[in-house]
């Protein structure tokens, strides 16, 4: 079982103190409470290696949960010369000349590991002019489904012929309630209604989705942060009448120190006084928010990591401030249009599986699961 459930991964740097890398890691669905299942090994050599272990942190940063840990088997190849093996007595730890381009291999193969190819063939359309209830994603083509071509919500797809039948990937291996890397929406997605006013749930040819409001308007705005940062800077919105915000000295000076820094993430400020700046624009998708609560968190973060890390490791924890504050709440209604729009930004994403906290968006209650429970095999 663990082997089904491991992914292969390889990375190759070449080039002067080149990095080949290959491997076997689990979904974030596969965790322990420890690194017990951790094993990294150095051209053939068992190790304990510090910067292997942050980088398979890293990796899985957005897709676990504080306290879990996944599976992860990982070969290295490097140039001997470029490896220092006496740093333990036991020679149980090395020493890399280069260790950010090692960081960075391992890094990126995790996450070729993980997103790369898990897309289903014809991507899905989402129609927004289709009725709430009836609307739908299809897979290849436009439009949404009729009754004649599907199932309208509510109903039970009819069944197929063996021989008409498409095998689904996510029923044939999946338990009552399954957490997937991505949202089973390959072939017709009707959301439903909302529950409680923090759960959305809808249909789905695998079964029943019910998607956490929270965690996927989280990750969804966390995706943009980082990808506007990366490509440039954070689309901002300027505020009509700057706005005073209170901060501690060490925060006022670090806000002074990382200005620069901080438009890139769609923040205007400067110093206004003692223990006070004055914030001029604002990230644009957190305009409607309280942006003000937003910023006094992202400069306390900012004053307690700023100078101990490179700015983008720690721009990406501010992005995964700003994206959590900025968020849609539980207990918070949703209309027909906005829900719509969630899900169809939501579909669109690599990442489905989990908010930048690890915590799980949706769970899936397999079509087979439902028969069963109705007494109809």
């Amino acid at each position: 079982d663990l082997a089904q459930s491991l992914i292969e991964v390889e990375h190759q740097v070449k080039g002067a103190g080149g990095v080949k890398l290959t491997g076997l890691v689990s979904e974030p669905a596969l965790s322990r409470s420890g690194r017990d299942m951790q094993f990294t090994f150095v051209n053939g050599r068992c190790v304990r290696e510090a910067v292997a272990m942050g980088a398979i942190s890293q990796g899985y940063r957005t897709l676990l949960p504080r306290g879990r840990f996944p599976v992860v088997f990982l070969y290295l190849e490097v140039d001997p010369s470029s490896v220092d093996v006496n740093v333990h007595p036991a020679k149980l730890e090395v020493k890399f000349q280069d260790h950010r381009k090692v960081h960075e291999a391992i890094v990126e193969s995790i996450n070729r590991g993980l997103f790369s190819e898990r897309q289903p063939a014809g991507r899905p359309h989402y129609d927004s002019h289709a009725g709430w209830k009836t609307s739908s994603w299809t897979s290849g083509r436009q439009g949404f489904m009729s009754p004649a071509e599907g199932h309208t919500a509510g109903s039970v797809a009819p069944e197929a012929s063996d021989e008409t039948r498409a095998p689904s990937p996510v029923a044939a291996k999946a338990p009552p309630l399954e957490w997937q890397m991505r949202l089973p929406v390959s072939s017709g997605f009707s959301p439903l209604g909302q529950v409680h006013d923090a759960f959305i749930v809808a249909g789905s040819s695998e079964g029943i989705v019910i998607i956490d409001q929270h965690t996927a308007h989280e990750r969804i705005l966390y995706e943009k942060i980082v990808q506007q940062f990366k490509e440039s800077r954070v689309s901002s919105q300027y505020l009509l009448i700057p706005q005073p915000v209170n901060l501690s000295p060490l925060e006022t000076a670090l806000i002074e120190e990382k200005r620069e820094e901080l438009e890139r993430l769609g923040f205007s400020v400067e110093a206004f006084g003692k223990g006070t700046a004055l914030l001029r624009s604002v990230p644009a998708l957190l305009s409607e928010r309280d942006y003000k609560k937003i910023f006094q968190e992202v400069a306390a973060h900012l004053a307690e990591q700023g100078r101990l890390k490179p700015f983008e490791e720690v721009a990406d924890e501010l992005a995964t401030i700003m994206a959590c504050r900025g968020a849609i709440k539980a207990g918070e209604p949703l209309d027909e249009v906005r829900t719509a729009s969630l899900l169809q930004e939501l579909e669109s994403l690599e990442k489905t599986a989990s908010c930048p906290h690890g915590r799980p968006i949706y769970l899936l209650l397999g079509i087979d699961e439902i028969k069963k429970k109705f007494l109809r095999n």
